[in-house]
């Protein structure tokens, strides 16, 4: 099974589902000034912060989870410089 056609329109627009008007602003200031990389790092790295959440997870429940919750954790926990590192 191709998980492509899954997470291809999430890693679109996973900032952009249920993230607070403010933080979804600020990552998309940064992506128009550093370019399409941030979108990934921070991805990349919310996923590293929330690996043990995320792999006891079902598929349907990842998805939820990614969509609406996964992006306000890590940003309660962390800011957007560390999560950029």
């Amino acid at each position: 099974m191709s998980l492509v056609p899954i997470f291809s329109p999430l890693l679109q627009t996973i900032f952009v589902y249920q993230t607070p008007e403010s933080i979804a602003l600020h990552i998309f200031d940064v992506f128009l000034f550093d370019g399409d990389q941030v979108i990934f790092t921070l991805l990349i790295n919310m996923i590293k912060m929330q690996e043990e959440k995320i792999l006891q997870l079902e598929s349907k429940d990842l998805l939820d989870y990614m969509k609406k919750e996964m992006t306000k954790e890590c940003f309660s926990t962390k800011s957007m410089m560390i999560l950029l590192d």
